[in-house]
């Protein structure tokens, strides 16, 4: 990979990867060398394992660093030390300076080599690997400091350091890239991407996501967010660079959701999802699907525990909710929609349990709208509810001290995506992240992966910008920001209704006799994403809702209007809706990679755009109108300087003609 690379990031990659790889994993050989002649040799005569053990030292350190370790060196102990000065952990000596003298991990470090040489010496060979091990996890500080520090400086939108930052960055990453993998492979997959010398730095994920993901690994390594610190400015005591401060161990969790840091433990909240999962295992049998099974998934869950020790279902979702919702304007509008306070679970329970407009349809039929209707209804609308209460809890609570909002909103975050979508959000959940990558695929829109040109894999460009809205808001929360947080809330109900309605068009296409024509099965689907979706749509238009209704109504004949009056009809109301149609995207043909006849995207209107002021014209017609004035003064000018040469030559003229000249001829030549 060096083989086209410039000087300076081979010279950085050279020298680093000589001292951070090869010496630090034989400092590791040279211990667990002198663990073995610890056991192998009679158990009063360890000398072997001593000299072995003075090695390990001898590597970590080096010759230059001195009797009093205050040299100039340029192995471990030495990255050791530069990297407190920039993390404020130079704790070791304890002089109240945390930016000078001995790193708090050389410390440590000195302090285990002296445990083990006693325990050697004694031939306590087992205690040793302890120690060994206490040991790597030291040394596995300041390798993540280095990473930490190049995130910054790496970052076009950070420190913007170049080629040599960059390299910096890579050879950190690869000296500790195989201790995160171990923890947490999706954790690394982030880290790797974004570090990798022959990517772009930064480029699949802000250096924000890319430092929660290592975060996340924390306890696994065997540290902890005090031992690392934060990356400080340069020349500051008190200030941190930009989305480098200090994590914490007592407000967040251990792991990052889809590449957003949690500011409190919402693992239980995300567990959700496996009692989703569970229902749709107990359907999977399509020739023996188990709705007894599915329902109680639904109704008793089981996996997702509240604080005080009750179960969280996802049927309280929507048989709680007109207590938990009432006043919330986007519950409002289903509940006036439904004529029904608890609409989603009377959908999701009739459907399970085969009651009302599900009493005598197939099986697929229900399998369908049971599935579906518990995450697109129950759950949808429970994120919302849980966005509301955070900015309830913002206005009600001191601005100094919005914990309580963040709570909620962070809950929030973990309904929308669950505990199975992993740090990075390629994992395999079920839940509404799940379902926007899973439509993306189908419209063309996956181009959340900063870089990639691939718009049908990988991240749905609604999840990405889910995710940057929930950080946003998480921050607004923090600073008591109420009602900004309330437009945050708006703009991604508009963008977790993108993949419903792309879930409505895909379907609309599949049920139509004279479209796909798959039957019972697209039928269902297209009236269980219809249904999550009506209500926002008769909100803008009460027509299209209706032609929509009766078109997938699952008790009618399916798209009696056709697929492509139905799909044009959708459109008009994309913008009451708050997105565009590049938004939605068309459905593309598996096979062939070309949109569906009638089902391509439709056009956004030209946007014009206008000054800051609102009652401003448009620049262009102000432009037009000074073009205008400039040739309207100019001809203007022209005029009178015409007429008034006219009457100057008129003058000129009587003069001459009453002078006689023009009675005079010419002389022949």
């Amino acid at each position: 990979i060096f083989s086209n690379a410039l000087d300076i990031t081979r010279a950085e990659c050279c020298k680093k990867g000589s001292a951070y790889q090869n010496v630090w994993m034989y400092v590791i050989h040279e211990m667990e060398d002198a663990i073995n002649d610890c056991v192998a040799d009679d158990l009063t005569t360890n000398d072997a394992a001593v000299v072995a053990w003075d090695e390990a030292v001898a590597f970590y350190t080096g010759s230059l660093v001195g009797t009093t370790g205050t040299g100039s060196g340029n192995l471990l102990y030495t990255l050791a030390q530069k990297r407190c000065a920039n993390f404020g952990t130079c704790t070791g000596d304890n002089d109240g300076n945390d930016f000078e003298g001995t790193a708090a991990v050389n410390e440590k470090v000195f302090n285990f080599f002296d445990q083990g040489i006693v325990e050697l010496q004694i031939g306590e060979c087992q205690d040793v690997i302890k120690i060994k091990d206490n040991i790597v996890d030291q040394m596995t500080i300041p390798l993540i400091q280095g990473v930490m520090r190049y995130l910054y400086w790496a970052d076009p939108a950070g420190g913007n350091g170049g080629n040599k930052a960059h390299a910096e960055l890579w050879a950190f990453a690869a000296a500790i890239l195989p201790r995160i993998s171990l923890c947490d492979t999706g954790a690394a997959s982030i880290l790797r991407s974004n570090a990798y010398i022959l990517n772009t730095p930064m480029g699949q994920n802000s250096r924000a996501t890319v430092k929660a993901a290592i975060e996340s690994t924390y306890t696994c390594l065997g540290i902890t967010c005090d031992d690392i610190g934060g990356l400080f400015v340069e020349g500051s005591s008190s200030n941190y660079y930009p989305s480098m401060q200090p994590c914490s161990e007592n407000d967040g969790p251990s792991q990052t959701i889809a590449g957003y840091q949690p500011n409190s433990d919402v693992s239980e909240h995300a567990s959700i999802d496996l009692d989703q999962g569970d229902l749709m295992d107990c359907l999977s049998e399509s020739d023996d699907p188990d709705f007894a099974c599915a329902y109680n998934a639904y109704s008793l869950g089981g996996n997702s525990l509240k604080s005080s020790g009750i179960v969280r279902t996802i049927k309280g979702f929507s048989t709680s909710a007109a207590t938990k919702m009432a006043g919330e304007p986007f519950y409002g509008i289903y509940r006036t929609y439904w004529g029904d306070a608890a609409y989603a679970d009377s959908f999701t329970s009739a459907a399970c349990q085969g009651t009302g407009d599900y009493a005598n349809v197939p099986d697929i039929v229900r399998v369908e709208c049971c599935q579906k209707g518990a995450p697109y209804q129950n759950v949808w609308m429970y994120v919302i509810h849980e966005m509301e209460d955070a900015i309830g809890d913002c206005k009600s609570s001191d601005l100094t001290d919005n914990d309580s909002g963040v709570v909620a909103w962070d809950e929030a975050v973990a309904f929308y995506t669950g505990s199975l979508e992993g740090v990075d959000g390629k994992g395999d959940g079920n839940l509404l992240y799940s379902l926007a990558d899973k439509r993306c695929a189908n419209f063309g829109t996956c181009t959340g992966d900063v870089g990639s040109s691939n718009s049908q894999s990988g991240r749905a460009a609604v999840n990405e910008r889910i995710i940057d809205l929930f950080r946003d808001g998480s921050v607004k929360l923090h600073n008591g920001d109420c009602g900004e947080v309330e437009k945050v809330k708006n703009a991604i109900v508009d963008q977790m209704t993108i993949p419903l309605v792309q879930g409505t068009l895909r379907y609309l296409y599949k049920a139509d006799p004279k479209g796909a024509n798959e039957g019972n099965k697209a039928r269902a689907e297209l009236w269980a994403f219809s249904a999550a979706v009506l209500p926002r749509i008769a909100e803008c238009d009460s027509g299209v809702a209706s032609m929509l209704r009766e078109n997938s109504y699952i008790g009618k004949d399916p798209m009696k209007d056709g697929y492509v009056a139905v799909k044009e009809a959708l459109e008009t109301t994309y913008s009451c809706l708050g997105f565009m149609c590049s938004d939605v995207g068309g459905i593309i043909d598996g096979g062939a990679g070309n949109y569906i006849s009638g089902m391509e995207p439709c056009e956004d209107a030209p946007v014009v755009q206008e000054s800051s002021g609102s009652d401003d014209l448009p620049q262009y017609a102000l432009a037009l109108i000074i073009v205008f004035l400039i040739l309207f003064c100019l001809g203007v000018c022209g005029t009178a300087y015409f007429f008034r040469s006219s009457r100057n030559y008129k003058a000129k003229f009587d003069h001459f003609k009453e002078s006689g000249a023009m009675d005079m001829k010419t002389n022949d030549v």
